[in-house]
């Protein structure tokens, strides 16, 4: 009896044993199986997200997009700087290579003098086009300024009127979240403080247009135009009184008197030929001169803001 009593307790450990290794086999290839699937389920997230390939025209507008869409996406730029984009001449490789991205973004209003012939040229069912200059209201220039044998009647520097800035980030958010709306929070996100940013300048600049109401500000060709008018400032063309022909003497008598009668003269300059070719007009009536940045290589919007907010101010407080 006691014999059976053991053989009957050998047994049921045998069974215990068995039983605890097929659970814990199963235990493990439930985990395993698991992480299989936690990996694939990984996979599947890592290939929905869309990894974009960007191209713009400078760096100025690369570095609003890269405000845009921070390190998300791939962004790049074709030129460093104005005189490289003006005397651009396009190849089928430039072509191909911009075509192979997934959009092509630009400044628009004869900023990039031969995009439309090149615009024309992509291979537009790889590559979306998108011209940031969409939706603003432009200023024509007064001067008559020549691309080859083309008359270029539009003034591209209209990111100096804040909500211009505005409008082309708008634009630059809205094709991002076209082409990714899976993170269309983020981008809206990212638009706000942009805009918060530029809302601020806005401020600044308003508060520093209230200090300007004795100054006279001079300016030579059509480049500041956007800047002027937005903030308001009282201001006349150098050229348009340098080029009036003799029989104008009215206009030129007129010309000298606003310069006499005004408390402070204000040249803004946006390079050094500006100084140069004024001179004498510097001298004569002690005007006081001012850097004021329309586009500079490797500026920021913001950059290009704060320079020319601290540059007026100090000029306008002397």
């Amino acid at each position: 009896m006691e014999t059976d009593d053991v053989g009957v307790n050998c047994l049921r450990k045998f069974i215990y044993i068995v039983t605890f290794i097929l659970f814990g086999a199963s235990v493990l290839l439930t985990g395993c199986n698991n992480s299989i699937i936690n990996e694939g389920n990984k996979n599947l997230e890592t290939k929905s997200e869309v990894d974009l390939k960007i191209m713009t025209t400078n760096k100025l507008l690369y570095y609003m997009v890269k405000d845009i869409v921070k390190d998300k996406h791939y962004v790049n730029y074709m030129f460093m700087n104005e005189t490289e984009q003006w005397n651009f001449t396009f190849t089928k490789d430039s072509l191909e290579n911009v075509s192979s991205q997934n959009l092509f973004i630009y400044i628009g209003a004869n900023f990039e003098p031969w995009i439309d012939s090149f615009v024309d040229g992509l291979n537009k069912d790889s590559v979306g086009v998108i011209d940031v200059a969409r939706g603003i209201k432009l200023i024509d220039y007064n001067n008559e300024i020549k691309y080859n044998n083309e008359v270029l009647e539009e003034n591209p520097y209209y990111w100096l009127d804040i909500d211009n800035y505005k409008v082309m980030m708008l634009n630059i958010k809205n094709v991002i979240q076209e082409k990714d709306p899976k993170n269309r929070g983020f981008y809206e996100e990212n638009f706000s403080k942009a805009k918060k940013e530029a809302d601020a300048y806005e401020k600044e600049l308003k508060a520093l247009s209230e200090k300007t109401k004795d100054c006279l500000f001079l300016a030579q060709g059509d480049t500041l135009d956007y800047f002027l008018k937005d903030n308001n400032l009282k201001y006349l063309k150098l050229d348009e009184y340098y080029n009036l022909p003799p029989e104008k003497r009215v206009e030129r008598s007129d010309f000298e008197k606003k310069l006499k009668e005004a408390k402070k003269l204000i040249l803004l300059c946006t390079c050094e030929s500006d100084k140069k070719v004024n001179e004498a007009l510097i001298d004569e009536y002690k005007i006081r001169t001012v850097n004021i940045i329309a586009y500079k290589e490797g500026y920021t919007f913001q950059q290009i803001l704060k320079n020319n907010i601290d540059n007026l101010s100090n000029a306008v407080s002397k």
